[in-house]
């Protein structure tokens, strides 16, 4: 074995002498920038070879019979002449590896090669960004671009969940030069089981069957937001965010006896119609979010007891009306008139406490989203608006669910 050297050029250019170890193959032995490099020989089994050279490397593992092949692509930029190739051999439980040499000379011009990347993935044939349901199918399709200048030859692809193989694996006839393909073998289809964010890459030439000349833009990744199944009412924080209830259903005055009846006095018909209200403080780990506790379509904001635009009028799927407050001001007014999945960010805070409430305006009730006298006739969380998946039943009593302790499962969207 030779001791170790600078790897790189050896002098003026010139074509390389007789290798440096007769035991290193090296093919070919010469080439323009863009050459794909082969360099195989013998070592122990199981070794590490790492193959450096032109200011690039590539790693293998020596077979059971101790034989090794790697490839090294010669970079556009790189000066003709000739080149030192470094092969260290590392044994797999570590310690000291061995190092050979080879040569490679790079003479004028370019060569071909292909480069494979790939196209924009879709989720549902849309742009990712939609909220997507826990227990349904999601169809995610890619493309395969080939923008080198020599055709590709057979390869293959795979797709991932959070960077674990899901057995989406498979060939992929050859792209010509310069050609995109958006109908062969890209496509994936897969059922999230719960909710939450997750990641999803399309990686091309998975095994480095191609010789590229860019071997790094193989893959890509986009993140998808999934909302449970679970229907009803979650609470308006991230999801594991910790929160009790201050007020619960008959809604009595902030820091007052929690038996004692409401009497707040912001209007005349306040008490009625905070009736199943609930006023919900959240732990010290709230991060001031406030999020969409259904789906539904953000109306307007209005005054509330923190200030204008305090509290959010939503429409639920039902029809129904959801009070949201207290924003102070930090609601999100580019979201107003949109559908909103679950989960949705709504604005940020301005308050140490959330208060959400329910009621029938404006299809049952007189008076609209304006008077500010009327009854809009609450309803409980209870059925298809069960609370974090408890039928928060009203009893009679006041204040009932007063502190109340729930962790939340709705899972922040966009």
């Amino acid at each position: 074995m030779l001791a170790a050297s600078v790897v790189g050029a050896t002098n003026a250019y010139a074509a390389c002498s007789a290798p440096v170890d007769a035991n290193i193959s090296v093919s070919p032995s010469q080439g323009p920038p863009g050459t794909i490099v082969t360099v195989g020989g013998q070592s122990s089994a199981g070794n590490t070879i790492t193959v450096e050279g032109f200011g690039t490397s590539a790693n293998t593992v020596s077979g059971t019979n101790g034989t090794y092949s790697a490839r090294l692509t010669v970079p556009p930029a790189t000066s003709p002449d000739c080149y030192d190739l470094r092969i260290t051999s590392s044994p797999p439980g570590g310690g000291l590896g061995t190092f050979s040499f080879a040569r490679f000379t790079v003479t004028p011009g370019t060569t071909a090669s292909p480069d494979l990347v790939p196209t924009a993935i879709t989720v549902n044939g849309a742009v990712p960004g939609a909220a997507l349901q826990a227990g349904k199918s999601v169809h995610f399709d890619s493309g395969v671009r080939n923008q080198g200048s020599a055709d590709s030859g057979v390869f293959n692809i795979r797709w991932l969940v959070d960077g674990r193989d899901v057995g989406a694996y498979g060939s992929h006839a050859g792209v010509p030069a310069n050609t995109t393909v958006l109908d062969g073998n890209s496509q994936f289809d897969w059922t999230f089981t719960a909710a939450g964010s997750y990641t999803v890459t399309f990686a091309v030439d998975v095994d480095n069957h191609v010789a590229e000349s860019n071997e790094s833009n193989n893959s890509l990744t986009v993140q998808v937001h999934v909302i449970g199944t679970a229907r009803g009412t979650l609470a308006p924080v991230a999801a594991g965010t910790t929160f009790t209830v201050i007020h619960g259903y008959n809604d009595p005055p902030k820091n007052a006896n929690p038996l004692q009846r409401c009497s707040i006095a912001t209007s005349r018909d306040h008490c009625a119609n905070q009736q199943y209200g609930l006023d919900l403080q959240p732990g010290v780990n709230w991060d001031k979010k406030i999020l969409a506790p259904e789906d539904g379509t953000p109306q307007r904001f209005v005054k509330g007891s923190v200030g204008a635009s305090d509290c959010l009028l939503f429409r639920l799927r039902d029809g129904r009306n959801m009070n949201i407050c207290h924003f102070g001001g930090g609601g999100r007014s580019d979201i107003l008139g949109r559908v909103v999945p679950r989960g949705t960010v709504l604005g940020t805070s301005g308050s140490s406490w959330i208060h959400l409430s329910i009621d029938e305006r404006p299809t049952t009730c007189s008076g609209g989203y304006s008077s500010p006298a009327s009854y809009y006739c609450p309803v409980s969380f209870t059925a298809t608006h069960a609370f974090e998946g408890q039928d928060l039943t009203p009893d009679g009593t006041a204040n009932q669910w007063v502190r109340k302790t729930f962790t939340s499962s709705n899972v922040e969207l966009p």
